[in-house]
């Protein structure tokens, strides 16, 4: 990551990216200060923890939609990709 080689008090390079509407964008990167390491814990990190459960929760629920629809659903799959590796079975 970026901010792993950032010093503190830098401004990083500009990096492109995609915004949550598909447009191009520029990010920088300011390091205003460098937090010890600890290990998550309730008080500290709930937003994030709860993020993250609600993430699994998620991925989870679309897993089992997936593996429910996957053998009444029509799936086409173009040939070049037919030999790649899929998670699910889309192919049978």
């Amino acid at each position: 990551y970026v901010v792993d080689k950032l010093e503190v008090g830098k401004i990083s390079n500009p990096m492109q990216f995609k915004t949550d509407e598909d447009k191009d964008a520029y990010r920088i990167l300011y390091l205003k200060e460098r937090t010890h390491p600890h290990r998550a814990n309730m008080t500290d990190d709930y937003d994030r923890l709860q993020n993250w459960a609600l993430d699994y929760k998620k991925n989870e629920v679309i897993k089992k939609w997936m593996t429910e629809k996957i053998s009444t659903t029509f799936v086409r799959i173009n040939p070049e990709y037919r030999d790649c590796h899929f998670v699910q079975k889309w192919i049978k």
